[in-house]
């Protein structure tokens, strides 16, 4: 009984530790991080498109080095998808540019939520009133 008292403070703060907000800077945003969920909420977008979309987003890999570059692979960019990103202190904002095949792809997102494990983010789509909200994991 006192063994499981003993370990019971550790766990706790295992826990908490992981949860915990970190500061949004660009040593925190670094590393590799995993496709976990997506919600959209862009009206007039059949369900199958939809479907189509999350599972493609789903596969995601997006790899963040320290030094701007990036590297993302997916399903469909299984081939990767190399490029930059960047982050804007003030606003929070994370854009990634990216090259794969003949597309030259942009992303930009607000960065809502960080943790040492999970990154939250959201593209407002203001004339249309609706977001699309991107969670990943490292």
């Amino acid at each position: 009984m006192l063994k499981k008292l003993f370990i019971l403070p550790f766990i706790c703060a295992f826990i908490i530790s992981c949860s915990t907000t970190v500061e949004i800077n660009p040593e925190n945003v670094s590393g590799v991080w995993t496709a976990q969920e997506f919600e959209s909420t862009v009206p007039g977008i059949p369900e199958d498109v939809i479907a189509a979309g999350k599972k493609e987003f789903l596969s995601s890999v997006y790899t963040l080095n320290s030094d701007n570059t990036m590297d993302m692979h997916s399903d469909y960019f299984s081939k990767g998808a190399p490029g930059n990103w960047e982050l804007d202190n003030a606003t929070k904002e994370l854009s990634m540019y990216y090259t794969a095949d003949t597309i030259q792809g942009i992303e930009k997102f607000i960065i809502t939520e960080l943790t040492k494990n999970k990154m939250v983010l959201r593209q407002d789509i203001e004339n249309m009133d609706a977001f699309v909200q991107l969670t990943l994991q490292k």
